[in-house]
């Protein structure tokens, strides 16, 4: 009989493992002893949102495996998202080691939320006793492994069953797993030493000197997508009539593709404006957001951070859709009554577009009501 327990979560191959570090207990008399009981593979390589918030299916994950091993295979863009996520206890980025191991291991339950053909590919690879979602068939199409899977795929296919959905993508992908209701929570788990940098940083700015509720702006969505960004001139209205209204911080929230458009409020505001930087890596991002109390923000990742930080958010919706977006009751979702919403096209023609008809009155409307008794306090002055 061996000495060591291989099949322990706590086992590092190389190393002596957490227990043994800390206390020098040894394997044959060790209390932490851990075995894995299921060992479960999650494919979900991108985009970077969509990895955040299907981070929700982790909780009901261990609540039907409790003795689980999670190994989630992802790429490297969007890695820094899942760590110090405890419920997670691989994480793998998609590369030629990955490859290798995705031919040797076998697992008791392979889960592919991807319908890109890599994702389905690599999804295909491992032994295992169940699949869910999909895979990459023998003719190089996806596939899905079920009904229930072909069902779903069914709304990215036709244009109709899209805009009709009313399920949010953490339903679906519950259902996807055959996973019982109700959905986990997006998972933002930041280090001391993240939120260390966020203080710092707000000190250094001064931007909780006056401790008042501070409000993050993300001012841009990606670039595939046009109109889910909306419009500067929208963006530096609402900005003004919002300091004016609360008199609070107003912190602008950005990446490298975002410089210019911050540069450019910042220099035409007739209010001061706080900016988050652009040079930020991602995990510095999610802790200078995690000092905002409430988010304004398009259809993006940085909505999906402020739910998972616990911040209240308001978010505004054009091509994509807003029923798929679990708010947790943490926001409110906006959006014009126009026939073409949840298009999912990638530029638009018409004149006034959705994003020119969503008004900063509308907005700031929003704000106040998902405030309640600070805007109910305001009025009372």
């Amino acid at each position: 009989m061996s000495r060591f327990h291989f099949d322990c979560r706590f086992f590092r191959n190389d190393r002596p493992c957490l227990p043994h570090k800390a206390t020098g207990v040894r394997c044959e008399n060790c209390v932490s002893y851990s075995p894995v009981a299921e060992r479960i593979l999650i494919v979900k390589l991108a985009a970077r949102g969509d990895v955040l918030r299907t981070t929700s299916i982790l909780e009901p994950l261990k609540r039907r495996y409790p003795k689980g091993e999670i190994t989630w295979l992802v790429d490297s863009v969007s890695s820094p998202l899942l760590e110090n996520i405890p419920e997670i206890d691989r994480i793998w980025i998609k590369d030629i080691e990955s490859l290798a191991k995705l031919q040797v291991e076998q697992f008791d339950l392979v889960c592919n939320l991807d319908l890109s053909p890599d994702s389905c590919a690599l999804a295909s690879i491992p032994k295992t006793l169940e699949r869910r979602g999909y895979i990459l068939n023998s003719h190089g199409r996806v596939a899905p492994v079920d009904p229930v899977a072909e069902r779903l795929m069914a709304l990215s296919l036709r244009d109709d069953l899209k805009k009709a959905n009313t399920d949010t993508y953490q339903k679906m992908i519950l259902e996807l797993l055959n996973l019982p209701d109700p959905p986990g929570k997006i998972i933002v788990n930041l280090t001391d030493r993240e939120r260390d940098f966020a203080r710092q940083f707000a000190d250094r700015i001064g931007l909780l000197a006056d401790r008042k509720p501070v409000f993050g702006i993300n001012v841009g969505a990606g670039g595939r997508w046009q109109n889910k960004t909306w419009k500067r001139e929208h963006l530096l209205r609402f900005i003004q009539a919002l300091h004016q209204r609360y008199q609070a911080p107003i912190l602008l929230l950005g990446g490298s593709e975002e410089a210019q458009q911050i540069s450019w409020l910042r220099e035409h505001a007739r209010v001061p404006l706080f900016s988050s930087g652009t040079d930020n890596t991602l995990r510095q991002f999610m802790a200078i957001m995690s000092l905002c109390d409430a988010v304004v923000t398009g259809d993006t990742m940085a909505l999906h951070i402020a739910l998972g930080l616990g911040c209240k958010a308001v978010a505004f919706f054009g091509p994509t859709s807003s029923a798929e977006i679990e708010m947790y009751e943490q926001g409110l979702k906006l959006s014009v009554p126009m026939d073409c919403l949840c298009c999912y096209q990638e530029r638009c023609s018409k004149q006034p577009d959705c994003m020119d008809l969503l008004t900063p009155e509308e907005v700031l409307s929003a704000v106040g009501r998902l405030l309640g008794v600070q805007e109910r306090e305001r009025r009372d002055q």
